[in-house]
């Protein structure tokens, strides 16, 4: 059987929200990536990440992403303040797999 969630979940957790990101969210998302770009060029790329990315630039990407049929694209939510990402796609070299990519805002890396 599985459960939904444990007491302390419940009691702990209630303020988390885990939902797929829409264009609203755009001013969240710029805030939370330019914040975060030194940590998130280790991972992706580097000359893009280089440096905190103009507004548009940001809202532009997001919407290519958001339309995209292939990935889903997640935000971790406390109270209106995006925490961290989490992207899901299928692997383009296997049809037995995905790819799940999460980052968190800087200032909330670590904390658990």
């Amino acid at each position: 059987m599985v459960e939904f969630a444990t007491q302390y979940e419940v009691d702990n957790f209630r303020e988390f929200e885990l939902r797929l990101l829409t264009p609203l969210d755009a001013l969240e998302f710029a805030k939370a990536q330019n914040e975060s770009f030194d940590q998130l060029c280790n991972y992706f790329d580097a000359e893009y990440f280089s440096k905190p990315r103009p507004f548009i630039e940001l809202f532009q990407s997001l919407m290519v992403m958001i339309r995209s049929r292939v990935m889903d694209l997640f935000g971790f939510y406390r109270s209106k303040r995006l925490l961290g990402i989490g992207m899901y796609y299928p692997l383009s070299y296997s049809d037995n797999g995905c790819h799940i990519v999460i980052w968190m805002r800087k200032s909330e890396s670590g904390k658990g």
